[in-house]
């Protein structure tokens, strides 16, 4: 089970574009604890995540699967990332290492992992989508790499 403390730690070990963000991070009404768990997940693996979209800020997108609208962020079951080399804001990492590869792969090792969308700055390249696995989809908005989640693996 996810602690407030556990959400106020991975709060501490991101780095978010918005405040809002922050806050779904924070209410466990807007973001799963399958969610946090996976981030704290990829937090202990040593990476370094920029938060760009969660719940309140994304468009519904609800639609896109039946209830309950796994991999969704408008249900708590997603979120839009970038990986950062550090936890320096905008230190993002170039889609086009090995690094970004490893941190597709250990998104798809997590216990609640659904689905990772590619999009942009070349992070929907053949060789991601390779890395990511079979539940990658080319995703459409600004660059950004998202990870939805479900309750069972």
């Amino acid at each position: 089970m996810i602690t407030k403390q556990d959400r106020l730690n991975l709060a501490h070990a991101l780095v978010f574009q918005a405040v809002t963000d922050l806050h779904d991070i924070l209410q466990p009404e807007k973001t799963h604890d399958e969610l946090i768990s996976v981030l704290i997940d990829l937090v202990h693996m040593g990476h370094h995540m920029e938060v760009t979209c969660v719940n309140t800020a994304h468009h519904d997108d609800s639609g896109l699967s039946p209830a309950p609208h796994l991999g969704t962020h408008n249900a708590g079951w997603a979120i839009d990332l970038w990986p950062l080399n550090s936890l320096k804001h905008e230190d993002y990492m170039d889609a086009s290492t090995h690094n970004f590869r490893v941190f597709l792969q250990d998104i798809a090792k997590c216990k609640y992992y659904y689905q990772t969308g590619l999009v942009g700055d070349g992070a929907d390249s053949a060789e991601n989508f390779t890395a990511a696995g079979p539940k990658a989809f080319q995703d459409d908005g600004g660059a950004h790499v998202h990870i939805g989640v479900h309750p069972t693996k």
